[in-house]
């Protein structure tokens, strides 16, 4: 399953300086990793833009830029649901935030308040010791994820035996390599299977 950690602390405790910190170490010893920031503001573009107008219509938007694209999507969504949707081949997701979800905590200062749950490592901005500390853990949680094969559906991910992932992606490797026209890059292929069977 996508391993989902929540970076907490009290405003101004050092979240976003921990997360990029983060970021950057991981993504440096190979680790691929997906970042959520969790706000109480509105984030959606405004119903007077263009791209305000389409998203109730469609539920879905992208703005594309010179600088880069933001993808938008209406309603309410749990983070789960983000990271699935948004980082499915991802080794972990960090998300900024989050002292009330049910995902494993980094708590960053000197106490956990009372009521926060989960906290599995509690970290003091600038401890190197402990950054570097933080960094092995995250890395063995991805590791001890990691499928070379993934099944995603609406409800989530699918729970696979490593050796049921294995056999999955040689299937889909083999018929593929028998199709003419097939250029295969490293990386994830995607496969979308559309099912319109009984809800179940």
């Amino acid at each position: 399953m996508l391993p989902i950690v929540c970076v907490c602390g009290l405003k101004d405790s050092g979240k976003t300086t921990l997360c990029s910190e983060l970021l950057v170490r991981l993504s440096q010893r190979g680790c691929h990793v997906g970042f959520i920031k969790r706000t109480h503001e509105e984030v959606l573009s405004p119903v007077s833009t263009d791209t305000g107008k389409a998203l109730p219509i469609s539920g879905s938007a992208a703005l594309l830029g010179p600088d880069g694209v933001r993808f938008e999507m209406a309603g309410e969504w749990e983070v789960d649901q983000v990271a699935r949707r948004l980082f499915p081949t991802k080794d972990l997701v960090i998300v900024e935030g989050g002292k009330s979800l049910p995902f494993p905590k980094v708590w960053v200062g000197k106490e956990v308040p009372q009521g926060v749950q989960g906290v599995f490592f509690r970290y003091d901005p600038g401890d190197q010791a402990q950054l570097d500390e933080l960094c092995e853990r995250l890395l063995e949680l991805a590791r001890s994820n990691h499928r070379h094969a993934k099944v995603m559906t609406p409800g989530g991910e699918v729970p696979m035996k490593g050796f049921v992932a294995d056999f999955l992606r040689g299937s889909l490797l083999g018929m593929l390599r028998e199709l003419k026209g097939v250029r295969f890059k490293r990386g994830w292929i995607g496969a979308y299977v559309w099912y319109d069977g009984e809800e179940e």
